[in-house]
This record gives structure tokens, C-alpha cells and sequence, in this order.
């Protein structure tokens, strides 16, 4: 009788640890937390405020400066402060204008026109990686809810089995000993605690995904308190494909064609226009050494002599220019300190392109373990571990087994359980950061023209 009903308990259980709980009718998603995410970032709405301040700067560039107006008296006797005494006493009206040196307009207004096209590379690269952060929460998430799911689950065929060796210790028959007895409390002791730890790791991933879905109202810049973050996940894992495949990644003869990849990643295209902007900078200092033009004219006016005889008025014209003469140590200068900057942004391209690399072969690594692990278990260890358990189990119930090891038994095969899910889970963290680094910009722009295409 005792073998028919843990039978049936331990077969009940280990259903439920492989068919999972129902699906809640409200859950969150992964595809739904990264669009919600997406949408409720405010750092995209101020890359694009950015962007409309630059398209803005670079048509005020290109613009003349204001022209200066002036008015002064001049040559006023000090002894009659009257204005016909004498002949050079005069009210003078004067109007100026600068001309910035060669085609320092031109070359400015192009730089601010390719720094705002940097916005639409930036503003993917931030998408990217939000659906890369957010996934990385939210399977945390997830594993801890299954962690917690599959141990509460396994408690329940303990509870049955302390019941069990309560009742055949009481009766004194089999061999159920008080050892067992507290050997089953304890372990569900140990079982209550880690559920406890799981449902701890859930409530710090949810909290910390909460910050990616809480929404903002846009116009007014402000915080919603609506609640934002479902306690329940989907009971399956969403499938997350590598952008390339693993055979590839690790092919032979592979690096040249992945670097090309990278190349069009976000920031490599963002560091490529910051380039562009450097090389205006370049340009700009090689303006310096044109003059700086500046046209005045004035008009002066001058009151009738005492005896009523007119003066006539006086107007001139006249055109300033600095003359860069001595230019060893400012513009010179200038202009080798931009070559530097520009081929700085050059290495900077550089150190970034060798890190996106070096990630994506070390994620490739990673998921190439990975996929032998999760073979490994689903082929192997837990079949073994299921079968270790049921055989022990049997043995119990038949007084030819111990207790401890069907207590050792059911623990190997919870652990191998968890290790399994923890393996899945990794293998698609790995996955989503390795889709991050090969991201493939889909943004269009056209610097020259300062338009943006998304």
C-alpha cells in the first residue's frame, strides 16, 4: 500500500516539475518588457531634443554675425557744450559688420550637421541595449520564479514522505526510524529556505526591470505612478536567436567577415561621423590663417556755424583685417593639436572595434559550452538523476533501501533540475549579449544636408 501511494505522489510531482506551472492570464512578456522599455525611456526623447538643438546650431552657423551700430558725439567743447562752435564737433552715426575668416561659416555649419546625424546611431545603440538589459533582468527574473516554481513542487513529495515514515514509525512497522523523521523536517526546513532565497532574487530582478517599464508622461516630463511591473511570468522561455550562427562565428578564416559586421555596428558608425566632425575641426583651423574682415561706415552730422552759415555733414567708409603674421605658435599649433584630435577618434574607433570582438568571440566561446551542457543534461544527467531517484525510492519502499538515500536521491535530482534551468537560462543571456555586439545599424543620414532618417 505504502509503495502504491508514494508511487503515485512521486510520479504526480515529477510531472508537474516538467510540464510547469499554468500560464497566469495577465503575464509579462519578454518581447512585451523590451518594447514597453523602449518606449518608456526618456533618454530617447532627449538624444532627439539633442538633435533638433544641433540641426538648429547649424543653421545659425551658417549665418553672418549682427552688425554693430554705433552712436557718438564727438569733439564737444568742454567750455560751452554748445555744437556750433566748432568745426569738428559732430554726431556720429556708425554702422559695422564682420566677415569670419575664408569659409569658417560654411565649414562650422557642416560640423554641427554631422554631429546631429551621430543622434539616430546613438539613439539604436541605446535601443540595443535596453533589449539587451531588459532581457538579462527578466530571465533573471524568470529563473527565479521556476527555481522557486520546482522547489515548492519537490516539497510536496517530502511532506508526503515525512508523513509517510510518521505513520510507519508510530505503527513500527518497516524500518522508519526517528533519524528520518527529522531528516525529512529538516530538509523541508532547507526546502522553505530556498524557496525564500528564489522568491528574493524574483523581487530584486522585477524591482530592477521596474526601472526600464515605469512610464512618463512626455509633454510634461514627469513620472506615472501607475503600476508597470506583472509579478507573473510566461512558465516557458522565449526562444532568442544568435544574429549569426555559432558555425560561423567560429569558422575558419572568419575574422575578416565578422569585422566587417562590426563595422556597422551603432557606435562604430557614430565614432565614423565624430570623425567626420573632427576633420572639420581640422578645416576650421586652417582658416585661421586667412584674415578676419570687418566693413564700418559712419555718418556725421554737424550743426550750422554761429553766424548761419551751414557745415556740411561727413561720412566714411573703412574696411578692418587682421593680419596673421605670427603664426609658429597659435595657429600652427592649432591646427596640429586638431590632426592630433582627429587621429585620436581614428584609436577610439579602434579600442571600440577590438572590445566588440573580443566580446563576440568570448560570448561564442560561452555558447558553445553552453550548448554541450544543455545536451548533456537533457541526454543524460537527467534521466540518470530521475531514474537514481525512483530507484532508491522503490528500494525504500520495499525495506531494502535507506532513507538518507532517498533524501540524497531527490536532493541530486532537484539540483540537477535547477542546473538545467540555470544552463537554458544562461545559454540565452549569452545569446542576447552577444546579438547585442553584432547589432546592424538600420539608421540613414545625411550629414552634408543635416536631414535625418530613421
Amino acid at each position: 500500500m505504502r509503495c502504491v501511494f508514494l508511487l503515485g505522489i512521486y510520479s504526480i510531482v515529477t510531472a508537474g516539475c516538467l510540464v510547469g506551472p499554468a500560464a497566469a492570464q495577465q503575464t509579462l512578456s519578454l518581447r512585451d518588457a523590451v518594447t514597453t522599455a523602449q518606449s518608456n525611456d526618456p533618454w530617447l526623447q532627449g538624444s532627439q531634443l539633442q538633435q533638433k538643438a544641433k540641426e538648429n546650431r547649424s543653421i545659425a552657423a551658417g549665418e553672418l554675425p549682427d552688425p554693430s551700430v554705433s552712436f557718438t558725439m564727438m569733439n564737444l567743447p568742454l567750455d560751452s557744450l554748445k555744437l556750433d562752435q566748432e568745426n569738428m564737433t559732430q554726431a556720429q552715426f556708425g554702422i559695422s559688420q564682420a566677415f569670419p575668416r575664408g569659409d569658417s561659416r560654411s565649414i562650422s555649419q557642416q560640423k554641427l550637421a554631422i554631429e546631429s546625424a551621430m543622434g539616430p546611431f546613438e539613439r539604436e545603440n541605446r535601443r540595443a541595449m535596453i533589449d539587451r538589459d531588459v532581457t538579462l533582468l527578466w530571465l533573471d527574473a524568470w529563473l527565479a520564479m521556476r527555481s522557486k516554481t520546482l522547489i515548492e513542487d519537490n516539497s510536496v513529495l517530502f511532506e508526503q514522505i515525512r508523513d509517510i515514515a510518521q505513520t510507519t514509525y508510530a505503527s513500527a512497522a518497516g524500518k522508519s526510524r526517528q533519524q528520518d523523521i527529522i531528516r525529512a523536517e529538516l530538509e523541508l526546513i532547507r526546502f522553505e529556505d530556498r524557496a525564500t532565497v528564489q522568491a528574493q532574487n524574483l523581487e530584486v530582478a522585477l524591482s530592477a526591470l521596474s526601472e526600464w517599464l515605469q512610464p512618463y508622461q512626455s509633454d510634461s516630463l514627469t513620472l506615472s505612478s501607475s503600476e508597470t511591473t506583472s509579478d507573473t511570468l510566461p512558465a516557458t522561455l522565449p526562444n532568442i536567436d544568435p544574429a549569426l550562427s555559432i558555425s560561423a562565428l567560429i569558422g575558419t578564416g572568419s575574422d575578416q567577415t565578422l569585422i566587417e559586421h562590426l563595422t556597422r555596428h551603432p557606435t562604430i558608425q557614430a565614432i565614423e561621423l565624430q570623425y567626420q566632425a573632427s576633420q572639420k575641426d581640422v578645416e576650421l583651423a586652417k582658416e585661421q590663417y586667412k584674415p578676419q574682415w570687418k566693413l564700418n561706415a559712419s555718418y556725421g552730422w554737424r550743426d550750422d556755424m554761429p553766424s548761419g552759415q551751414s557745415r556740411a555733414d561727413l561720412f566714411s567708409v573703412g574696411v578692418t583685417l587682421d593680419v596673421p603674421l605670427f603664426t609658429e605658435n597659435r595657429q600652427d599649433r592649432t591646427v596640429r593639436a586638431s590632426v592630433y584630435e582627429a587621429q585620436a577618434v581614428k584609436t577610439q574607433k579602434l579600442v571600440v572595434l577590438k572590445s566588440l570582438l573580443a566580446k563576440v568571440r568570448e560570448q561564442t566561446r560561452h555558447l558553445v559550452r553552453l550548448n554541450q551542457r544543455e545536451s548533456l543534461y537533457s541526454d543524460q544527467i537527467l534521466t540518470q538523476a530521475q531514474a537514481q531517484a525512483q530507484a532508491s525510492m522503490t528500494a525504500y519502499m520495499n525495506d531494502n533501501g535507506d532513507f538518507s538515500e532517498v533524501v540524497r536521491a531527490r536532493i541530486t535530482e532537484l539540483e540537477a533540475r535547477l542546473s538545467a534551468l540555470s544552463v537554458q537560462v544562461d545559454k540565452l543571456k549569452r545569446t542576447a549579449q552577444l546579438n547585442y555586439y553584432l547589432t546592424q545599424t538600420s539608421a540613414a543620414s545625411d550629414p552634408a544636408k543635416g536631414t535625418i532618417n530613421e
